[in-house]
């Protein structure tokens, strides 16, 4: 398995927030692409996994998706954003958590 750099990691969870963002926007081709993708890095980089942690990871990736828009959206505004910035630490703490859980089961 290769060894999980930030920005792979960053793709991954990219990847796997997208794929949930298209199904929900029913948006089926975007769903499928992203959903390749992430699921080839996923084996590729962290490797099996259970449904359960499988879900979980998809759950944050949507998580990060959706504050990325949402800074976005706030930064092109001129509008404040500290508050999204915040959940994004938080978010990214658990995140790490999670690939520290799946990596240590190898």
């Amino acid at each position: 398995m290769a060894k999980v750099e930030r920005n792979t990691l960053l793709a991954i969870f990219w990847a796997l927030g997208c794929e949930e963002h298209a199904i929900e926007d029913d948006d089926e081709e975007n769903a499928r692409i992203a959903g390749e993708s992430a699921r080839k890095l996923v084996r590729e980089y962290l490797g099996e996994m259970s449904d359960a942690e499988w879900c979980e990871l998809k759950h944050y990736g949507l998580s990060y998706v959706n504050t990325a828009e949402q800074i976005g959206k706030k930064m092109r505004r001129g509008e404040d954003w500290s508050h999204l910035a915040e959940h994004r630490n938080a978010m990214s703490a658990r995140i790490n958590d999670l690939v520290e859980e799946i990596l240590k089961k190898e």
